[in-house]
């Protein structure tokens, strides 16, 4: 007997409707794509390699489960991403802000290096 390729779209959906996931939206930010691409994906018969890896990730199932069995479980769990911090963003920021500011003192000098050689030239 011919066993009957799983169907890695409606295996993700399973995966989404027995889950402790929130959203599409916020699935579309923990797989960093749109939430119309999530609901492409249902479609699909089969799904690419890096995008079987990333939902495996999320829903804590292997690969190998994933494509070769139909999922039965009643609830998945969802790998939620560690946050950074208050303190670590605020530190960024202050880290981007000094950046910038490097940035545009280093372009006033330039305007300023420029408009003195063309002041010269006249």
């Amino acid at each position: 007997m011919v066993k009957r390729p799983i169907h890695q779209g409606q295996q993700f959906k399973y995966l989404v409707d027995h889950s402790t996931i929130k959203s599409i939206a916020s699935l579309a930010q923990l797989m960093s794509i749109s939430h119309t691409a999530i609901y492409s994906l249902f479609k699909k018969d089969e799904l690419e390699g890096k995008t079987i890896d990333k939902i495996c990730q999320i829903f804590s199932v292997t690969p190998e489960d994933f494509v070769d069995k139909k999922l039965t479980g009643l609830r998945y769990t969802v790998a939620e991403p560690k946050t950074a911090g208050p303190q670590k963003e605020v530190m960024r920021l202050m880290q981007e802000n000094s950046d910038l500011k490097t940035q545009l003192l280093e372009s006033k000098d330039q305007i300023i290096a420029l408009t003195t050689q063309l002041l010269k030239k006249k």
